[in-house]
């Protein structure tokens, strides 16, 4: 007879009968309010945003030695970045000690990271590095179980959307537990971030001095303070102790300002009444700026992430470079070359006349057919090998306005978004958000560098705007 379904149904009937004697979240918690009332929320998806030191990892542990307890035959499973980093930070310095400071009866598996306790349950720890061994421990229902993803503010977005979207649901039931955890991140970006307002969970956040079992922290932050010369509106002081949502935008890597660099974009009368295809996500078209009339296309295909295409545009008698156009994929929309250029391919090409496309790809056979397929008159692969000095570039534009982007579009959040990971040797970009739309634009102003004409320093040109300006100067000058 396969008892399993039994032990499942049971587990769940006694989702709360007492915990073992000398446990209890209360005398765990102690006087830390906010901690007791994060792990005794009952709700089934908690998302906890914390500063750093806070007790935010007791906390979550906790939950697991809890549940754990109170629900026999059941599975808990905590996953940090890898198991190495679970290991020295939390199976060994915060889980051990933790049942070691109740007198906990189990046995652990120091190797595996498993701890298996006498009423059945057992409770897991690993990475998400390695989410095929994870997935071997989630063959059946999380009956009473609980699911947390630590450091989530460092987790990549296709991790957390692969967790909660594919390989979660099926084992969830209506006494399971699933909680995001993490600290605030460095840049207002990712996934987890973006949560902190999702109705759907039940959200929960302290800052360091709520951590009544670190007395110590106030002694330390002042000493730190006065060490570097630091004062309390410090952005990184403000969110590693404070809690604060404070974000300084000289530390982005992309030197983007929105009172500097943002403008609201004129829809064409053309493009008010185009529809974008079932999936396609929303695009936004820009009506060029009198003297606008050079325009360079790039386009991203993505592989595993979102497709973009994304339009600029320049000329002799303008000083500033306008985005003309923005579009940037749902993620896994699984476009092909066909959906979009026999769509908005074919409009960029009839609005945005232009001798310049470009693309990200390693394929000469794509680039050999691309243009005849499509009827476009000149294509070629983007230039990626200058990583950084583009980047220096693009800078170079931004910092004086110089590149004029559409206000909340796709390439606005990209240069606020993304950072460049300096771990591993050669720069790339951190795996918590990957930028599309301003990897295109970057591609595009390989055009520009190579073919816009210099300034010429004697004979400054006038923008558009100036001399509107003037205009209307002059006919308030004439009313008076």
């Amino acid at each position: 007879m396969n008892l399993e379904p039994l032990a499942q149904l049971a587990a769940e009937l006694v989702a709360f009968e007492p915990a073992e004697q000398g446990w209890s979240l209360r005398t765990f918690a102690g006087e830390h309010a906010k901690q007791l009332a994060f792990i005794q929320d009952p709700a089934p998806r908690k998302h906890v945003l914390c500063a750093r030191q806070s007790g935010k990892s007791w906390g979550d542990d906790a939950i697991l030695l809890d549940r754990a307890m109170r629900m026999p035959y059941s599975l808990h499973v905590l996953l940090g970045l890898n198991g190495v980093a679970v290991r020295a930070n939390n199976w060994i310095p915060v889980w051990l000690r933790l049942l070691d400071r109740f007198h906990v009866e189990r046995r652990d598996n120091q190797q595996m990271m498993l701890t298996t306790f006498p009423n059945g349950s057992r409770v897991a720890f690993a990475g998400t590095d390695d989410l095929k061994h994870v997935k071997n421990w989630l063959g059946n229902r999380l009956a009473g179980g609980t699911f947390i993803v630590d450091e989530c503010q460092d987790q990549s977005d296709d991790v957390l959307e692969y967790i909660l979207r594919v390989m979660l649901p099926p084992t969830l039931t209506p006494t399971s537990q699933v909680i995001l955890s993490g600290v605030r991140p460095d840049s207002p970006v990712g996934k987890f971030y973006a949560m902190r307002t999702d109705e759907a969970w039940s959200h929960h956040s302290w800052a360091r001095w709520d951590n009544v079992h670190t007395p110590e922290a106030r002694a330390e932050y002042e000493a730190h303070k006065a060490a570097s010369h630091l004062g309390d509106d410090d952005p990184q002081l403000q969110r590693d102790w404070h809690n604060q949502d404070v974000y300084d935008p000289n530390a982005r890597d992309y030197f983007y300002r929105a009172e500097v660099n943002a403008y609201d974009a004129v829809t064409p009368r053309w493009a008010q009444g185009w529809i974008s295809p079932p999936g396609f996500g929303d695009v936004r078209f820009a009506e060029p700026w009198p003297g606008i009339d050079t325009f360079s296309v790039a386009l991203d295909p993505g592989g595993g992430d979102p497709f973009g295409l994304q339009v600029i545009g320049w000329g002799k008698t303008h000083r500033r470079i306008q985005h003309l156009v923005d579009w940037t994929s749902p993620r896994g929309a699984r476009l092909t070359w066909g959906d979009v250029m026999g769509t908005l391919g074919r409009v960029v090409q009839e609005h945005y006349r232009t001798g310049f496309w470009c693309y990200d790809t390693n394929s000469g056979t794509e680039l050999d057919t691309f243009g005849h397929q499509y009827g476009v008159p000149a294509v070629r692969a983007a230039k990626k090998a200058d990583f950084l000095g583009q980047i220096r570039r693009t800078n170079d534009l931004l910092r004086p306005g110089t590149l004029a982007v559409m206000r909340d579009s796709t390439l606005a959040t990209d240069y606020l978004s993304a950072q460049l990971d300096w771990t591993g040797g050669a720069p790339k970009w951190k795996s918590t958000y990957h930028p599309t739309a301003s990897e295109c634009v970057r591609y595009a102003l390989g055009a520009f560098w190579e073919k816009a004409p210099p300034e010429k320093k004697d004979e400054p040109v006038k923008d558009p705007f100036d001399r509107e300006q003037e205009r209307l100067a002059k006919l308030k000058g004439r009313r008076r």
